[in-house]
């Protein structure tokens, strides 16, 4: 019964159990109104976000209580939505903590209350899986900076409405695999490090995204192509993992099978030395974009915000690819060939 769900979602929130009441929600919604899935998988990675971010400390106790609340008045303006229930507003005052829980969800007006299940959600032209990863011992990356300019330009649309920003700022290489599962994405971006020597310290002093390893470049020229890769965070958040062109590959002949119902129209991987790895996508999806060297930091975001901005515009994935690069070459970047597009996994001449 829907009383009896909301009473166990918010014993679960008395007890700072976010994710379980999330967990229960979506196996509800999973039976009752599948079309709701999609909020509370965003308010789930969220929840994951501050977690991780917590963990190891991105986050002050202060900051941590301010994100918790708006995850919380997200839950209970969800529960709202589900149907009318007296107790609804002595529920939610339970959850008060100096009137954090009265700012708006996850940034956004808290809907109205209604007196039935929705029957649908909003339909969103495409879902953007924002993948970011600066693990320890790398050089800092400005990717919250490159996400937030690509935010700006989809809020920019007078079609924000259409657009999902899906984000994980401590990416996990296993996050790709259950990400793209469970959300099916149409954009995929990774914002991070890239090497094509394998792991080691961050460049220091080097305004790019490559790490370094002296003594890597020592080995044999067979070995090579198995350094090259995107880094992200290893299962325990504690170090760095290269992530294979080998395993990308075997991930996206997966996630892409047919019955799985994925449909990726586009990969960015905005890393050093990418190239092969998109060679590779190119094989599962249709266009995907990669660099052939080392990116500096500020090219890298500007490619983002004239990409997107070109996406907004209507002007085709190429377009607005070439408008990603215009906008790079614009920060002094001397090589127009850095980024690069392949299209069914053959470059595209642009």
């Amino acid at each position: 019964m829907l009383k009896d769900l909301k009473e166990s979602v918010r014993k679960w929130i008395r007890k700072g159990r976010l994710d379980s009441a999330v967990k229960e929600l979506i196996t509800w919604v999973e039976k009752n109104n599948p079309d709701s899935k999609d909020t509370l998988a965003m308010i789930a990675a969220q929840i994951a976000t501050t977690k991780r971010e917590s963990m190891i400390g991105a986050l002050t106790p202060g900051e941590k209580a301010a994100v918790v609340a708006r995850q919380t008045a997200a839950i209970l303006s969800f529960l709202e939505e589900l149907g009318d229930d007296e107790d609804e507003a002595e529920a939610a005052s339970e959850y008060t903590d100096g009137g954090l829980t009265t700012a708006p969800p996850l940034g956004e007006t808290p809907p109205k209350s209604t007196n039935a299940v929705p029957s649908e959600t909003p339909k969103y032209k495409f879902k953007l899986l924002f993948l970011g990863a600066n693990p320890p011992g790398t050089r800092e990356l400005r990717i919250r900076d490159e996400h937030s300019r690509i935010v700006e330009k989809l809020a920019a649309d007078k079609r924000q409405d259409e657009y999902l920003v899906l984000t994980e700022f401590y990416a996990r290489a296993s996050d790709w695999q259950e990400i793209l599962i469970r959300d099916k994405p149409n954009i995929i971006h990774f914002s991070g490090h890239g090497t094509n020597q394998g792991l080691g310290h961050a460049s220091d002093g080097s305004n790019d995204r490559i790490i370094y390893d002296a003594e890597r470049k020592k080995q044999k020229e067979k070995e090579k192509e198995s350094l090259k890769g995107i880094v992200m965070y290893d299962e325990s958040m504690r170090r760095a993992q290269l992530v294979s062109t080998m395993a990308l590959d075997d991930l996206f002949s997966l996630v892409t099978e047919e019955d799985l119902g994925l449909q990726v129209k586009v990969v960015l991987l905005n890393a050093c030395f990418t190239d092969n790895q998109a060679v590779a996508i190119g094989k599962y999806v249709e266009y995907v974009v990669g660099t052939s060297d080392a990116v500096p930091d500020e090219a890298a975001i500007q490619f983002a915000a004239g990409f997107y901005f070109g996406m907004t515009q209507s002007l085709g994935i190429e377009r607005a690819f070439r408008t990603g690069r215009s906008r790079a070459l614009l920060t002094g970047l001397n090589e127009k060939n850095l980024f690069v597009l392949y299209k069914n996994g053959v470059k595209k001449e642009l």
